[in-house]
């Protein structure tokens, strides 16, 4: 059991927990409390998102002096309000009891994580993480959710996007391949653009959203390869012509020892462009499943 009786005690009424990590309220304050053991002493880590608009300097000078007599781990006011205390029966209470009273006498309240604001708060369950935020955010976010679940997917015009942005893309692999850099390095250009040209459309994002980009980097990287290699005959032969070169592709592209040539270069673009869009494509692809079983829960 994560909530010690000492903790109790000391006013803290529990809303919510995890493995980890206890929600709930010291009076009307919303706090976070991690327990961890150091040097067989257990300590609760606190953590809330306060608002402290004066006299900031009292809570520093009260935290200074309850960890000059090692009753405190440690704290912060500035970036975080957190600090972490000793969970014994004498030090929690009275650490707890005195701290409130000076937040409440300093007019210290919560905000929103959203908004700021710091009125009608409480915790959130949102896909399982716990947040606080205020009831008319709480609104807005399952309304904006609500419609983004309603949207039909605009695959085509999507998909049609995503490859003039990866074809775009192809631009630094001709340009490198030109001054002769290793051009399957650009790849990552084209997985850019294809993210970029299909978010363009605002179109719903679902597992097939991933499929179709991955898509339009691969054909994109043959285009690249493809436009590279004309660009590669006609330095060598200005007598190539591009319609010359549509004609020959089939006769080209036939040719075994050719493709083992160009082989490498084709793997490692399509490597690199998923290599360096990675993050992004797992991002979508975790924003589709979340998305379709996308929760928020009042927690009392």
């Amino acid at each position: 059991m994560l909530c010690s009786e000492f903790l109790l005690e000391s006013g803290f009424t529990p809303v919510s927990e995890t493995s980890e990590t206890l929600y709930g309220r010291f009076n009307t304050y919303l706090f976070n409390a991690e327990p961890y053991t150091l040097s067989d002493i257990k300590f609760y880590k606190f953590s809330s998102s306060l608002s402290i608009p004066s006299h900031k300097g009292k809570i520093m000078e009260f935290f200074e002096n309850k960890k000059d007599a090692n009753l405190i781990d440690d704290f912060d006011v500035d970036e975080n309000f957190t600090f972490s205390v000793r969970d014994s029966e004498e030090t929690i209470k009275d650490t707890i009891t005195q701290l409130i009273s000076l937040l409440e006498e300093v007019e210290a309240s919560n905000y929103c994580v959203h908004c700021k604001k710091t009125e009608d708060l409480n915790f959130y369950k949102v896909n399982g993480t716990l947040t606080v935020m205020c009831s008319a955010c709480e609104r807005e976010l399952a309304e904006s959710i609500e419609i983004e679940k309603n949207k039909r997917p605009k695959y085509v015009s999507a998909f049609f996007l995503s490859l003039i942005g990866a074809i775009i893309g192809t631009i630094g692999w001709i340009l490198l391949g030109l001054i002769g850099f290793y051009a399957s390095f650009a790849g990552y250009l084209i997985g850019l653009g294809a993210i970029k040209g299909y978010k363009l459309t605002k179109s719903k994002i679902t597992k097939k959203s991933v499929i179709l980009i991955s898509i339009a980097i691969v054909i994109a990287v043959l285009f690249a390869e493809y436009i590279g290699i004309y660009i590669s005959f006609k330095r060598a032969d200005p007598a190539w012509s591009f319609y010359g070169y549509v004609i020959l592709t089939p006769i080209i592209y036939t040719d075994l020892e050719f493709l083992k040539s160009i082989a490498l270069n084709l793997v490692f673009g399509i490597l690199f462009g998923f290599l360096g869009t990675r993050g992004t494509l797992k991002n979508l692809s975790d924003e589709a499943s979340s998305l379709k079983d996308f929760t928020i829960e009042k927690l009392n």
